[in-house]
């Protein structure tokens, strides 16, 4: 996978980004970045990134994410399912209490 990001250097990234899961012609990336030491471990970025086709444009939207507390946010305990043809989804992430 290559990530085009023009601003960013390798330093920015605590590992490479990675495709979390998939459906489709939808994608869920994690983007793991540093921008300061003290979120080093634990900064996760998440994006929705939608391919395009015939007239529709190719799109990436920032998932907010729940926490930054790395117990809370892996992507292993994470799932994606569609829901219509509009390109709508859900997002379900197993979070321990």
């Amino acid at each position: 996978m290559c990530v085009h990001y023009p601003t960013l250097t390798e330093a920015n990234f605590t590992t490479v980004p990675s495709i979390v899961c998939l459906e489709e012609d939808m994608l869920l990336l994690l983007m793991p970045m540093a921008f300061s030491r003290r979120f080093r471990t634990s900064n996760k970025e998440y994006f929705m990134y939608k391919v395009g086709s015939g007239s529709e444009e190719p799109s990436l939207l920032r998932i907010p994410t729940p926490t930054h507390h790395p117990r809370y946010n892996r992507p292993q305990d994470i799932a994606m399912f569609r829901w219509g043809d509009g390109g709508q989804f859900y997002l379900a992430a197993l979070l321990f209490t």
